[in-house]
């Protein structure tokens, strides 16, 4: 806005009337008087100049626009205040209105008048503050859109042209741009549009043109958001608020202005609004605060009819676009919107001249005639018939934006129109909703003429797209995705009728080009990078019954054209390298992957579970009917009998539930309903399908013949018609009162209907005169039960026939929206609420795994055929990714199938079970694709191994594979070890000597030797870097983790993955040529040999195995039963020499797992029924494999055995193991195991470790509380008697082996057994379980009877062992607890029978072995025994005879030993020390006091004494003499217990 140069402000004041200074607006401009008085200069200049020649005299009518400018130039200068606000706006534009609309004046002159409108535009003359802004703003809009000028030359006006686009767009963008009217704003789009579609003009204008329509169309569509509507009357406009009080039309200095300027009464009265009687409106004052301001309050009775009218015209509009008009040859396009019709002629291609230009008048409408309906200017430009300006119109409105939207709509399927007529039509509507976007729902009538009117005329265009029409078709699908981005929620049917489009465009490769298929393509991915477009797809259309399976073709669609090349063109060399659709289609599935990733870890407002599981059970429901449908087009019985299967139908069958599956079932073949309604035998299911129609109330009868024969398909017998009227005629006239008819009539009208639509609309019929009307209504004269029908009803039945076909629209939507198809079908989806698309945004996560599930197979199949087949990295680095993420949703939405599929896939692709065994590392070295997925399964196994089942088998193969071909070993996977060994374990079974020839073939020297040709040749530098190269693969693959993750996989995994390992590891019989033939290299080792290369598959998998249960131990009860079942086969596999090498390895695992899981309840009695398997399985002891077995089974008893004796809790328990232990000494190998697992189960080993003999001696003396937890042992009343006599079958079986060993490890068994004898039977705490006399008779003497049996070997080093076992047990401090008549009984029946059988020598025996056995008996047992319980013994009755054999025994020994002076001074010093005892505890004395005392024997101390030397002195006369004498050499003689300690 220029500012006010030169101007006195004080004078301006002084020059108010009542010194009231004018309040000034910031939007008001302050010169605005000085720039419209040099603009009236301005344009005066050129009119003045504007003659060529200066004799001519100026026209009149130029003269006249002087004379009014010179008018307005004096008023403007007598205006009180200078303020051009106080006029109306149309006093001071007018005159320069009239230059541009003259057509008297030439270019330069109009284009100093468009500058001069332009400048009052920019400097903000019209603003909502001046007066009588509306009427203003349109008159410089009709007047520049009817601009009128003399040519001159091109460029010239072209200038004026480009001053008009300049200035339309600045009056439709002014602040005041919005009071434009409907019918003008669509008057300067249609002038900017012809000057942009004249190829007469330069290219530039027309640009400039085209880029002016954009640029106003973006401005109409976003300045209307939020403006006011049809309800606005232009009395709502807002006037000045700048001053309170207006100056009238009689103040001085205005008084006559307008006549002033020359204007008619009628000028003036069309530059008057109507209602309104002055250009000047006074206000008296601001509107009163009670007043009602709102748009009802302000509204006219004039506008109110306007309203109506307007309303009613577009009501009529509506109706004419459904018809379709042809004229003759100078026929009128009409592109109808809402009502308005714009008229271009047939001219609009002719071209002119430059040089016929000159001299003529042309104008923004052109031509040389005003009174033409459409003309052509001189430059080519194209205009509308000019019509009165109506100002009584009311503001722009929503009615004009479909009236614009209606005109670029017109542009698009008109196939009249030139391409960039069609292309900019498309820019527009696009640049529309780009502009508008979800705004559009908020206006009504623009949003239901986009999904309806502008929906139809996209597809239709869409549909009829030909081969050049690149551009066209990548403008259409823009506009396409900006509509479903803005209104996809809305538009359910538009969306399937483009899908549907869409991919019939993408199949018809001879209706579109490569490219076209490329942008059609490129767009649906577009929509499905969208974040909830594909969910939305599967659960709006593939879940609802009424609704096609959108999302499930798609995916067909790209699975099909992923997986086929297309055929090349005649001539094109064939490649493998993959098309662009290819990769589309790949490109498809990557981009669902993808949103299905990125959702993975999003919290989500998840719907109720009960609405998920009701999609799901929708889906299957509609996929049963979709399979029934498929059934009953082939036989409607099998697919009513499929129905009934499946529980949909009852059985039997019901007619009316026939009826209605029939006609609610959307996939259903129409003419096969038509052919099964149609049988004789179908005729209860035909009426009660007729009741399925609402036929009552004041129903149209036309409409209800339409529904009817619409549902299905007729057929063309006339019999069959003939079924299908009786039906509804009976119905018909049953249910509807409004036919005044009979059967028969009513049946001859539906069968008149039916020949009036073939005949009107049948293809074949086209060359035939249509039915007239007058033809229709005379065949049925007289019908009417002899009269006639009523006339008006005969006609709307012929012009509804007419008009609208009766078809299945259903099926004819495939062939175009030419006809009333769109209609039917539109209206169709709004009555079934089928427009509205549910949103899935808020709640993705939880129907992704729905959507993935549907898609996977195909998905699957196409990954696997790109993998397979393509050349490019990057193609292979997507699928690979493409895994990585099925793995990761598979995995999170716990769906195992899919999981198993996509394992089962990559084991295929990795090639390892399909490469052979020979030379397996340099053939898979070469092939870098197998290299990929191997790393990639492995990886995904490692880490998603709980979704695993049934794929754990092609895993396992694969490591099978790995394992034969050497790049894998057992021992990379599994860390137990075989703890079950026992020497000489790996040696070879002997081999006979084998002659030449076929039979040398089974030794197996011949089978390491054998086929080693061409195995055994070295290999080359590339052979062996392609080995690395493998075996580098393979170590990536960290195959070791995916064992240690089967720690933390489910149990239904684990469970299916054990089952596998089960089965892989079950031996299979050999065939016949390999049984012959054990030289083969590939086959198995024979029998018994250490494995010298690879393990056996089955082995291979047995290891695995048993690592996996070792490493589940926790859960391993889930799983155990398949495993013992697949155990308890060992012995007959050991039984089968072929078999044997497998069998002893499930001997070696069953016995690792045994030794882990026997403390297992749920385990442990299935265990110990293998083992007795086992035991109880008779084999040959000549076969030295079996032997080898019977070894291992032994030493694995033992070691199971000692290390869980403690779970041995009942009788039975310890009978099953009595009969492991008693098999064990069956042989010579086998029974140190049994006698050692014996020793552990009685004698168990300290903390602190120990030999046998060390743990009986800790164990004979005092125990503490935590030596009693060291040595606690098994032994106990239970099976004491098992046990012992377990001793007694390895001492048999030990007389026969003679093994020093077993005797040394008995005796200590033994001496522990005495030990534990009194704490068992609880004598040693006192609770006595067993009686003591029981105890002695049953526990202690066979227990020192089985010890005496040593006592008598002839091997010297069991003997004295067994000698100084026996005394240290007979010495056990646990002893001393015994009575005194126990020590008898265990005196007379073990000690002395032992004495006894010590005298009788074996013969043999070197004369120092005897001197020592004798040394050991007399002193270590007989006499230390006495000593040691002697006052236990003197309490005895029996002490007396104990005294005479103790004398007898040792005389006896010392008889023996008279020729060894050792012998006989160390019984002699041994007795002597029992004398010394015994004189001093008082029992052997001479005093007569003390001797006068009993004995419990009986006899007297004296007499004691008497007798004891008298029978001493017997075989020692100087016994006597030398006690005494030591007696009085050492004094006191020392006590009992200080001898026995010296001792």
């Amino acid at each position: 806005c220029l500012t006010s140069v030169g101007e006195d402000p004080e004078a301006s004041v002084m020059d108010t009337p009542r010194g009231d200074p004018i309040k000034k607006s910031s939007h008001r401009p302050l010169n605005a008087c000085h720039v419209l008085i040099g603009e009236i200069a301005t344009v005066v200049s050129a009119l003045k100049s504007s003659p060529t020649d200066v004799k001519q005299k100026p026209e009149p009518s130029i003269e006249k626009m002087v004379n009014n400018l010179v008018k307005l130039q004096k008023a403007i200068e007598s205006l009180p205040y200078r303020d051009i606000y106080l006029v109306d706006t149309t006093e001071y534009l007018q005159p320069f209105l009239d230059v541009i609309k003259s057509d008297e004046t030439s270019g330069p002159i109009t284009a100093v008048a468009l500058t001069s409108v332009h400048k009052f535009l920019q400097c903000g003359f019209l603003s909502p503050e001046c007066t009588n802004p509306a009427k203003g703003i349109r008159a410089i809009a009709a007047a520049v859109a009817r601009c009128r000028f003399k040519a001159t030359n091109r460029d010239t006006d072209q200038v004026v042209l480009f001053q008009i686009l300049r200035v339309l767009l600045t009056s439709l963008t002014s602040p005041v741009g919005h009071l434009l009217t409907n019918k003008l704003v669509y008057e300067i789009a249609q002038t900017c549009f012809k000057m942009s579609t004249q190829k007469h003009l330069s290219v530039l204008l027309r640009k400039a043109a085209e880029m002016t329509l954009m640029e106003m169309v973006q401005w109409i569509f976003s300045s209307f958001n939020g403006q006011r509507d049809l309800n606005e009357t232009l009395d709502s406009v807002p006037s000045s608020p700048l001053h309170s009080k207006k100056i009238s039309v009689s103040q001085d200095g205005l008084t006559g202005l307008v006549g002033d300027l020359g204007l008619s009464e009628e000028n003036r009265a069309e530059l008057t609004p109507r209602g309104m009687s002055s250009p000047v409106r006074p206000r008296s004052g601001p509107p009163s605060d009670t007043a009602d301001n709102s748009p009802a309050t302000l509204k006219s009775q004039d506008s109110e009819d306007t309203e109506k009218a307007a309303e009613k015209t577009s009501e009529q509009s509506e109706q004419n676009t459904s018809t379709e008009k042809t004229d003759s040859e100078n026929q009128e396009a009409q592109s109808t919107a809402s009502g308005v019709t714009v008229v271009v002629s047939a001219d609009d291609e002719e071209e002119q001249g430059d040089d016929d230009t000159k001299g003529k008048t042309i104008g923004a409408y052109g031509g040389e005639n005003e009174d033409k309906k459409a003309f052509v200017n001189a430059q080519g430009i194209t205009f509308a018939r000019q019509s009165d300006f109506e100002e009584n119109q009311r503001p722009f409105s929503s009615l004009g934006l479909v009236k614009l939207l209606s005109f670029f709509s017109g542009l698009v399927n008109d196939s009249r129109k030139t391409e960039s007529m069609k292309i900019l039509g498309l820019m527009l509507i696009n640049t529309v909703i780009e502009t508008q976007g979800q705004s559009i729902t908020k206006n009504q009538r623009l949003y239901e003429f986009v999904k309806d009117d502008l929906f139809k005329t996209l597809l239709q265009a869409f549909h009829d797209t030909k081969k050049p029409d690149t551009t066209v078709l990548a403008l259409l699908l823009r506009v396409f995705f900006n509509l479903f981005l803005a209104l996809g929620s809305d538009l359910k049917f538009q969306l399937n009728v483009y899908i549907l489009y869409s991919l019939g465009l993408l199949n018809d490769t001879e209706k579109t080009s490569s490219e076209q298929r490329e942008l059609i393509l490129g767009t649906i991915l577009q929509l499905i990078k969208e974040p909830s477009f594909a969910v939305d797809l599967y659960v709006n259309f593939d879940c609802d019954m009424d609704s096609d399976d959108v999302f499930g073709d798609l995916i067909e669609f790209f699975y099909k054209h992923a997986c086929t090349r297309e055929p090349t063109p005649p001539g094109t060399p064939h490649t493998n390298e993959e098309t662009p659709i290819m990769l589309m289609c790949l490109e498809g599935f990557f981009c669902l992957l993808q949103s299905f990733y990125r959702r993975l870890k999003l919290s989500t407002d998840a719907p109720i579970e009960s609405e998920v599981e009701k999609l799901k059970q929708t889906r299957q429901l509609k996929t049963c009917l979709q399979t029934a449908s498929d059934f009953f087009k082939e036989k409607p019985a099998t697919g009513l009998n499929y129905l009934q299967e499946k529980g949909i139908l009852p059985v039997p069958h019901e007619p009316k539930r026939i009826a209605l599956f029939l006609r609610n079932t959307r996939f259903l073949s129409k003419a096969a309903i038509g052919e099964y309604l149609g049988k004789p035998q179908s005729g209860e299911v035909l009426k009660e399908y007729v009741r399925t129609f609402d036929m009552k109330g004041n129903v149209r009868f036309i409409d209800c013949v339409r529904a009817f024969f619409e549902s299905f398909r007729p057929l063309g017998e006339s019999q069959v018609i003939e079924r299908y009227i009786e039906a509804f005629v009976t119905y018909f006239l049953e249910v509807n009162t409004t036919l005044q008819s009979n059967i028969d009539d009513t049946f001859t009208l539906i069968y008149s209907i039916i020949m009036l639509n073939v005949d009107l609309h049948s293809p074949n019929l086209v060359d035939r005169p249509k039915m007239t009307l007058q033809q229709y209504t005379k065949n049925l004269d007289g019908v009417n039960d002899g009269k006639n029908f009523d006339y008006d009803f005969l006609v709307d039945i012929y012009n509804t026939i007419k008009e609208d076909e009766i078809k299945i629209h259903r099926e004819h939507l495939v062939l175009g929206l030419h006809d009333r198809t769109w209609y039917h079908l539109y209206r169709e989806a709004n009555a079934n609420n089928q427009n509205k698309i549910i949103s899935t945004q808020n709640a993705l996560q939880v129907y992704d795994p729905l959507v993935f599930n549907s898609l996977w197979r195909k998905l699957n199949a196409t990954l696997k055929f790109f993998f397979n087949n393509t050349r490019s990295s990057e193609v292979q680095e997507k699928i690979l990714a493409c895994f990585q993420m099925c793995a990761l949703i598979s995995s999170h939405y716990s769906l195992t199938h899919c999981f198993d599929d996509l394992i089962i896939t990559l084991c295929e692709l990795s090639t390892i079970t399909n490469v052979p065994s020979k030379r397996f590392a340099i053939i898979y070295g070469k092939n870098d694709r197998a290299h990929f997925a191997t790393v990639a399964l492995y990886t995904i196994a490692r880490k998603h191994g709980n979704q695993m089942r049934e794929s754990w088998r092609n895993l396992l193969s694969c490591l099978i594979c790995l394992n034969s071909s050497g790049l894998v070993s057992a021992s990379n996977l599994v860390t137990w070890k075989d703890t079950f060994t026992f020497p000489n374990e790996d040696s070879q079974p002997p081999v006979q000597p084998q002659s030449s020839g076929f039979a040398s073939w089974f030794a197996p020297s011949s089978w390491f030797g054998m086929g080693a040709s061409k195995e055994d040749e070295p290999l080359s530098e590339v052979q062996k870097k392609l080995e690395e190269v493998s075996k580098a693969t393979i170590k990536q693959c960290k195959l070791e983790g995916l064992i240690q993750s089967s720690c933390t996989i489910s149990a239904e995994s684990f469970l299916c993955l054990v089952k596998v390992l089960v089965t892989a590891a079950t031996p299979t019989p050999a065939p016949p040529s390999t049984q012959a033939n054990q030289g083969n290299p590939s086959g198995p080792p024979p029998p018994g040999t250490k494995d010298q290369g690879p393990d056996l598959p089955c082995v291979f998998s047995l290891k695995v195995l048993t690592e996996v249960l070792l490493l589940n131990k926790s859960r391993v009860v889930t799983v155990w039963e398949p495993v013992s079942r697949y155990f308890i086969n060992i012995a007959s596999y050991l039984q089968d020499e072929q078999q044997f090498n497998v069998a002893y390895q499930m001997l070696t695992s069953f016995l690792v797992l045994s030794r882990s899981f026997f403390g297992i309840p749920e385990i442990r009695p299935q265990v110990l029924t293998i083992f007795r398997s086992l035991t109880e399985l008779e084999l040959d002891k000549s076969s030295f494999l079996l032997s080898k077995a019977r070894k291992k089974l032994s030493v694995g008893i033992r070691k199971v055995f000692s290390r869980n004796t403690k779970y041995l809790t009942t009788k039975e328990d310890w009978k099953i193991f009595f009969s492991f232990v008693r098999w064990t000494a069956r042989e010579t190998a086998t029974t140190s195991d049994g006698v050692e697992l014996l020793a552990n189960v009685i004698m168990p080993v300290p903390r602190g470790g120990g030999s046998a003999t060390a743990i009986a001696a800790a164990a004979a003396a005092p125990a503490t509380e935590e030596d009693a937890d060291n040595f606690r042992t098994h032994l106990n009343l239970i099976n004491f008697h098992m046990l012992t006599e377990l001793i007694s079958l390895f001492m048999s079986a030990n007389q026969q082996i003679k093994s020093e060993g077993i005797s040394k490890k008995l005796l200590a068994t033994l001496s522990y057994t005495v030990h534990a004898i009194p704490r068992i039977t609880g004598i040693t705490d006192g609770t006595q379980l067993v009686p003591e006399k029981e105890v002695i008779a049953k526990y202690l003497i066979p227990t020192f009877q089985y010890m005496t049996t040593f006592c008598l070997d002839v091997n010297l080093g069991v003997c004295s062992l067994g000698l100084s076992t026996l005394q240290r047990s007979l010495l056990s401090h646990d002893l001393l607890l015994l009575s005194t008549s126990s020590w008898v009984v265990l005196l007379n029946h073990v000690v002395f029978p032992l004495m006894n059988e010590l005298l009788k020598a074996p013969t043999g025996l070197s004369p120092d072995t005897l001197e020592e056995r004798y040394l050991r008996a007399a002193q270590g047992i007989l006499c230390k025994t006495f000593l040691q319980y002697l006052s236990k013994l003197i309490e005895s009755p029996e002490f007396l005879a104990l005294w005479k054999n103790m004398l007898q025994y040792l005389e006896m020994y010392l008889k023996v030993g008279s020729k060894s002076d050792l012998l006989k001074e160390a019984v002699s010093e041994a007795f002597k020390n029992i004398l010394m005892v015994m004189q001093t505890a008082g029992i052997l004395t001479s005093d007569e006091e003390k001797g006068a005392s009993e004995l419990n024997s009986g006899i007297t101390r004296k007499q004691f004494w008497e007798l004891t030397w008298a029978e001493i002195d017997r075989f020692l006369p100087n016994l006597k003499k030398d006690l005494a004498s030591a007696e009085s050499n050492e004094g006191e003689p020392t006590t009992g217990q200080e001898v026995k300690e010296t001792q």
